[in-house]
């Protein structure tokens, strides 16, 4: 069974360099442009793991983050925080918001491939 993918960025180049990092592995990609999109397609599509932005209009990825892990269905989705922010701050408020690991833009292909393996074993 393939493993699904959703990659929430407002940036489509973020979107794209990660789809691109990406097109060549056993991954179904699910491109998604905002945190509002990405609610209704998580609900829809279940993704196995979710690479999240953390600056983004209208739900930022730490609010999404804790809206799927206060939900029984989603708790146990994996998301990794996409952020320019390297600040101990963020990251720890990533950690308290329940997100799985913190990922800093922009991220080499071979870091992205390591962490998506590290919880889709």
């Amino acid at each position: 069974m393939t493993k699904k993918i959703m990659i929430i960025d407002d940036s489509f180049t973020i979107r794209k360099t990660a789809e691109g990092f990406l097109k060549e592995t056993e991954y179904e990609l699910i491109l998604v442009e905002n945190g509002y999109e990405a609610l209704t397609k998580i609900m829809d599509l279940k993704p196995d793991l979710i690479l999240c932005d953390l600056n983004m209009p209208k739900l930022e990825g730490f609010e999404m983050c804790k809206i799927l892990k206060q939900n029984e269905e989603y708790e146990d989705i994996p998301i990794i925080i996409l952020s320019s922010s390297n600040g101990l701050l963020d990251i720890s408020k990533g950690k308290l918001n329940g997100c799985d690991d913190y990922l800093i833009k922009p991220f080499k292909k071979e870091i992205l491939l390591e962490v998506i393996k590290k919880y889709l074993k």
